[in-house]
């Protein structure tokens, strides 16, 4: 099983930034892993494999267990949120990601001096039953999540090395305490399509698309914690761009509050008469502080719905990007 398929996989749902690494030193009884920002380390037995993407990922030399770091500033959450709140979001977003999912008592640990809560779990990931530990560690300006996984079969032969790996995560210099310095998206081109190739769009950056039934197209860049979903609807034939605009305010946003939303702005898409803008406030679901590029295109076949999303903080480094994007769709007639 490619255990580390589902690390990335939970890594880009659960929207987390990511950094990349900068590589290995021998130390004592394994290997240690530093992030790319100098910021986190990790002790790893020596014939594991260091990963790429997050701040640290690490995989069993069968790939079928793995440890995974990333962080969370706290810029990008609700003002209120502390560690039990922090667990409960994560303990949410897991439960949408696992079928059957299921966590077990959660309790108190010290990890590098640092307070902390830690769960076993268990669920069903691409008809995988998979047993995780879960570990958020608060660090004052961030939460630190570190998550370990490995088939339900191999749990209890595994587990002592996954425990070992957790308490070595060691914080090695303090993060800036604004999310503002979040990777910028790479120049490289992505082409997405829905399953049935009749709408495309290009982005920039690292994509990687999603399999979601309900949604035409859906993608996350993990390396700016972005999401992207295009959604296709048979909306009233008789309502016009603006009537459909309004339903989408008035009944596609009620799982954010504190909302803000700017004065839509006419553009064309796709030679397609559009409307374009920008919700921000918090996701009630995740207590994330959330910003959206929501581009509404009235084309002949239906309306279509594109979001770029990213936590409040990156927005302003990533709006353009995400305009441009938008300019590339188009749909099949």
């Amino acid at each position: 099983m490619k255990i580390m398929n589902h690390l990335n996989k939970w890594a880009a749902a659960a929207l987390i930034t990511a950094l990349l690494m900068t590589g290995c030193s021998s130390s004592g009884g394994g290997q240690t892993l530093t992030s790319g920002g100098g910021d986190v380390q990790t002790t790893f037995p020596s014939d594991w494999n260091p990963g790429s993407g997050p701040e640290l990922n690490v995989s069993g030399p069968k790939d079928d267990k793995a440890v995974m770091v990333n962080s969370m500033p706290k810029t990008d959450m609700a003002d209120d949120i502390d560690l039990n709140g922090f667990m409960e979001v994560m303990k949410g977003s897991f439960s949408n990601q696992y079928q059957l999912f299921r966590m077990y008592e959660i309790q108190d640990v010290t990890i590098d001096s640092l307070p902390g809560k830690q769960a076993e779990y268990t669920g069903m990931l691409d008809k995988d039953l998979i047993h995780g530990i879960l570990t958020v560690v608060d660090q004052g300006d961030h939460f630190y999540q570190i998550l370990a996984v490995t088939p339900d079969q191999k749990f209890h032969s595994t587990k002592k090395e996954l425990f070992e790996i957790i308490k070595s995560f060691k914080i090695v210099q303090a993060k800036p305490a604004s999310g503002a310095g979040a990777q910028s998206p790479t120049d490289a081109k992505v082409k997405l399509a829905s399953s049935d190739e009749g709408m495309e769009l290009t982005v920039t950056g690292q994509w990687e698309q999603m399999d979601v039934k309900e949604v035409d197209i859906q993608a996350v860049d993990t390396a700016t914690s972005s999401v992207l979903f295009v959604l296709g609807q048979d909306y009233n034939n008789e309502s016009s761009l603006d009537q459909y605009y309004q339903f989408i305010v008035d009944n596609r946003l009620t799982d954010m509050e504190n909302l803000t939303i700017t004065k839509p702005v006419k553009l064309t898409v796709g030679g397609h008469p559009a409307l374009q803008f920008e919700v921000s406030g918090k996701v009630t679901t995740n207590g994330m502080n959330m910003a959206f590029l929501i581009t509404l295109v009235d084309s002949p076949k239906q309306y279509v719905r594109i979001m770029f999303g990213a936590p409040q903080s990156s927005m302003d480094k990533l709006r353009d990007g995400f305009a441009e994007a938008v300019l590339t769709y188009t749909e099949k007639e």
